[in-house]
C-alpha cells in the first residue's frame, strides 16, 4: 500500500465482510503446502514482494485445481510481481503510476477518481455514472489482445490520464503526451485448459480472478469514501459465490455540526430584533416627514 502508516490498515474491510457474513482466515504461504480446499476464494492484498517458487505454484494449483478464485490488489510501487501468472489468464499489470490531468478538490495528480463502470458484469452494473470510486497510485490493468481467455474492463478513469513509468521523470514524460482512459480494474473468468496447457485427464477449471491496480481503495483511509466499499464487498461476494450480497449500500448522512463563536451567537441573537426595529425607525421618519410637508 502507498498510504501513509495512519489509515493503511484493513480493519475496516475486515470488519465490514464479517459482519456482512463472511468467514475470514489469514493464510501463511511460507507454513503451509496447500491452500485450504474448503477456501471460497483468496484474498491478496497489497503484497510488498513477490513470491517464492513454492508459494507462486501454490497459488497456480489453487487456480488450476481448486475454487480458482483471487482477488489481486496490487500496488504500482511494490515489487512484487504476478504477471507471470496473470498473463496466463489474459491480464497484464502495467506497473505504471497513472496521472490526472484534472485533480479532484483537495486532492493530487495520483488521485484518481473512477466515474465508468461495466454495466455486464455482477461485480460493477449496480455502479452508475453518478457512482465514483477513488483509487490512490494506481496502474493500468490491461487485457493480452493475443490471450483467448475472456478479460472484462471493470472500472474505467475519465479520458484526463496520463500513465507514467516513474514518479521522479514524470515531468519527463508527460510532456507532449496525449491525455486518454485508463483501466483500473479488470476480471478474468473461465476455463483452463483450452489455453494448450497439459493437464492430464482432469476436467477443466473454472476460475474468476480480480485484479486491480491499487490496493489502497480497501485501505481503512479511503474503503468509506464515495463508493470504494461497494466495489469491495461486491468483489468478495462475486468471487465467493455470494451474488446475493451484491449491492449498494445506502448511504448515511452525516451530522453536520454548527460551531458559533460567541460573537456569531450574540449577532444571530441581535439580528431578528435589530432589523425590525431599524425598519419601524426609518418608516416612522419618513411617515412624519410626508405628513409635514
Amino acid at each position: 500500500m502507498s498510504t501513509t502508516e495512519q489509515g493503511a490498515g484493513l480493519s475496516l474491510l475486515k470488519d465490514t465482510l464479517e459482519n456482512k457474513g463472511f468467514v475470514l482466515r489469514p493464510f501463511n504461504f511460507l507454513e503451509a503446502k496447500r491452500i485450504p480446499e474448503d477456501a471460497a476464494m483468496l484474498a491478496i492484498v497489497g503484497p510488498k514482494k513477490s513470491f517464492l517458487d513454492h508459494e507462486m505454484r501454490m497459488l497456480e494449483e489453487f487456480i488450476e485445481e481448486q475454487s480458482g478464485h483471487v482477488f489481486f490488489a496490487l500496488d504500482p510501487s511494490s515489487e512484487a510481481d504476478f504477471n507471470p501468472l496473470l498473463n496466463e489468464l489474459g491480464i497484464n499489470v502495467e506497473k505504471n503510476f497513472v496521472l490526472t490531468t484534472q485533480p479532484i478538490a483537495g486532492g493530487d495528480a495520483l488521485a484518481i477518481a473512477a466515474q465508468t463502470f461495466d454495466q455486464t458484469s455482477e461485480v460493477t452494473r449496480k455502479l452508475d455514472d453518478d457512482s465514483i470510486v477513488l483509487f490512490y497510485e494506481v496502474s493500468e490493468v490491461i487485457k493480452l489482445e493475443d490471450s483467448p481467455q475472456k478479460v472484462t474492463t471493470l472500472v474505467t478513469s475519465l479520458p484526463t490520464m496520463i500513465p507514467v513509468t516513474s514518479l521522479k521523470t514524470y515531468q519527463e514524460e508527460v510532456e507532449g503526451k496525449d491525455v486518454k482512459s485508463s483501466t483500473l480494474a479488470a476480471i478474468g473468468e473461465g476455463l483452463l485448459g483450452h489455453d494448450g496447457h497439459d493437464h492430464g485427464d482432469k476436467e477443466d477449471t473454472p476460475y474468476k480472478v480480480i485484479v486491480s491496480g491499487d490496493s489502497d481503495f480497501l485501505s481503512d483511509a479511503y474503503l468509506n469514501t464515495v463508493y470504494n466499499k461497494d466495489l469491495a464487498l461486491n468483489s468478495f461476494a462475486y468471487l465467493s459465490g455470494e451474488e446475493n450480497l451484491i449491492s449498494i449500500q445506502p448511504k448515511v448522512a452525516e451530522d453536520t455540526k454548527l460551531i458559533l463563536t460567541s460573537a456569531y451567537s450574540a449577532f444571530i441573537i441581535i439580528f431578528p430584533i435589530v432589523i425590525p426595529l431599524l425598519s419601524l425607525i426609518i418608516s416612522s421618519v419618513l411617515w412624519f416627514r410626508r405628513r409635514s410637508a
